[in-house]
């Protein structure tokens, strides 16, 4: 995992390399990925958590020990701004689908675009996205949607025929600037649940992923059921919850706003030095 030259040409060094690694995670562990994460699989010495939900999974599921766990949260927290007033966008922005694009050869995904526009995540992302109900709610509350394509999927923007004014495809803009995420599995959710900011899980796909079709993984160790916000399977589920969050003042629903609020050990700036801290001793 920590290495480009792979395990065995490591093993070549082991005599005179001495060396401590520590993984920062690019975001929270809640795939179930024991394979690649479980402490007899993943070459690493310890691991920065953020919540007492990891710790538990860390010891429970991965084999790690309290001790090789530092509960500082990831440093690049520190550098969202919890205090920034948003913009009257809404942001969605989903996971990729293994089973609608090819393997790498030489760092480049084979393209299925036929395959893609018949999948049900693609009609139903696209119906959602041009609904006239989606245009009217836009209106009504002055909002606009930034639809970020995850950048396995970059190539395939040019499938999406938006007629919608008020959408919008990106890949700019900063999460401190959205009222709300609509996601579906992917781990970019905890960055709005540090926001404490009210989310909605869009999976059109939900029984493929379950089958273990649409992902490296098939089941959670957060399931979305226990998740933060409410899930739709369809573009009309999707536009009745958030027009829920809407009349909610664009605050989390209960039973999720305490979840959300309760999740993260610490939401202070100080993540980097208690890191630093930890690792020097």
């Amino acid at each position: 995992i920590i290495s480009p030259f792979g395990a065995m040409p490591l093993k070549w060094y082991s005599d005179i390399a001495r060396y401590e690694v520590i993984y920062l995670q690019h975001g929270i562990l809640h795939a179930r990925l024991p394979l690649m994460y479980s402490k007899e699989r993943a070459n690493v010495d310890k691991v920065v958590i953020s919540s007492e939900f990891e710790r538990k999974n860390f010891t429970e599921i991965y084999n790690f020990k309290d001790e090789d766990l530092i509960m500082s949260g990831m440093p690049r927290f520190d550098v969202i701004d919890l205090e920034s007033k948003p913009k009257r966008k809404i942001l969605y922005s989903p996971s990729w689908r293994k089973n609608l694009i090819g393997e790498y050869t030489n760092n480049t995904r084979e393209l299925m675009p036929e395959k893609f526009v018949e999948s049900d995540y693609f009609k139903e992302t696209c119906a959602f996205l041009n609904s006239p109900e989606l245009i009217r709610f836009l209106e009504k509350y002055d909002l606009e949607i930034d639809f970020q394509n995850h950048p396995i999927f970059k190539d395939y923007e040019d499938l999406y025929v938006i007629n919608n004014p008020r959408v919008h495809i990106t890949s700019e803009g900063e999460m401190q600037d959205y009222l709300m995420m609509i996601t579906d599995y992917s781990s970019i959710v905890f960055d709005f649940v540090y926001l404490g900011r009210p989310i909605a899980y869009f999976v059109p796909d939900y029984i493929e992923f379950k089958a273990g079709i649409t992902h490296s993984y098939q089941k959670l160790d957060l399931p979305l059921e226990e998740g933060f916000g409410e899930i739709a399977l369809t573009g009309e589920e999707l536009l009745a919850v958030v027009e829920r969050i809407a009349e909610n003042d664009f605050k989390p629903l209960a039973p999720y706003d305490k979840r959300i609020n309760e999740f993260f050990d610490s939401r202070e700036n100080t993540h980097r030095d208690k890191l630093y801290k930890a690792i020097k001793g």
